[in-house]
């Protein structure tokens, strides 16, 4: 068995690049985490902002997807439905993972315009994707790992030269 002291700082540095990512893609892999709400019942719901005292902003109803043991692909959905009768606009954001529904589409919407009433039904694959709209399209983990490789690469760099 080869110690430690006598690989080169090279070598290492490879080995943990390749356990990092292999630990930020793999890892979360089996879980999403969804916003699960309903704006008819759960005014907060309808646009994640915070309007009960002491609550905790856009991240209230974000909770891990249960999902039967046959499920295929596991994702976040938001329906928008719009009620003409009324004039109301509801919200519910959820878990799914009936993904013959997408027609093998990711991060997609459908539209359908019934007697009464609109709505959209969007899927996502990220943690949280079923929020408001965000600015941040990119995976945090992803970004982790893109970040500690120019990190290990800089420091390789500093070592060497």
């Amino acid at each position: 068995m080869v110690s430690l002291t006598k690989l080169s700082s090279a070598t290492v540095l490879s080995f943990t690049v390749i356990i990092t990512l292999i630990g930020c893609f793999v890892l979360s892999a089996n879980a999403i985490r969804c916003h699960q709400c309903n704006s008819h019942l759960d005014e907060d719901c309808n646009s994640l902002r915070l309007t009960v005292p002491r609550g905790v902003r856009d991240d209230q109803y974000l909770d891990d997807c249960q999902v039967p043991d046959d499920a295929t692909r596991v994702f976040c959905r938001k329906t928008v439905t719009n009620i003409i009768v009324n004039s109301e606009k509801r919200i519910v954001r959820s878990c799914g993972w009936r993904a013959e529904d997408l027609r093998g589409r990711n991060d997609t919407c459908m539209t359908a315009d019934n007697e009464g009433f609109f709505e959209e039904i969007c899927a996502c694959f990220t943690d949280g994707c079923n929020s408001a709209p965000s600015s941040m399209g990119v995976q945090t983990n992803v970004l982790m790992a893109f970040g500690l490789s120019i990190l290990m690469i800089i420091s390789s760099a500093v070592r060497s030269g």
